[in-house]
């Protein structure tokens, strides 16, 4: 169980680049809706299953689960922000943008005939 949170994590991100030019927010990119609803679940998981191999008692072990219910979600948040860093996946979603807005005053300035050509052309 501890593990499928990553699964979700690596298994969406070709489409990260997508996501992001379409403005979809850092939170729901990819498959991380499946990150947030496995990681808290995970985490808690993965606290008791320590709490028990050091026999904590009950009111520690029900402390540790909600603190590693959060702090597995927060490293795998942590973990995702630092991976689209990495790969500059803002910086590359700003140059497409651009690109397409040069694209398409190219293709403006290129329609545009001077009333001179348009009479030669047709006459």
């Amino acid at each position: 169980m501890g593990g499928l949170p990553w699964i979700f994590a690596f298994g969406g991100r070709w489409r990260l680049l997508d996501d992001a030019l379409a403005g979809v927010p850092f939170w729901l990119r990819g498959d991380r809706t499946g990150v947030w609803a496995t990681a808290p679940v995970a985490g808690a998981l993965l606290a008791l299953w320590l709490s028990a191999l050091l026999g904590l008692p009950t009111a520690l072990a029900v402390l540790a689960s909600l603190v590693g219910a959060s702090a597995y979600t927060a490293l795998l948040a942590w973990n995702e922000q630092r991976y689209e860093r990495l790969i500059l996946l803002d910086l590359t979603v700003l140059e497409t943008r651009f690109e397409r807005i040069t694209d398409l005053r190219a293709e403006r300035a290129a329609r545009i005939v001077a009333a001179s050509e348009f009479r030669a052309a047709a006459g």
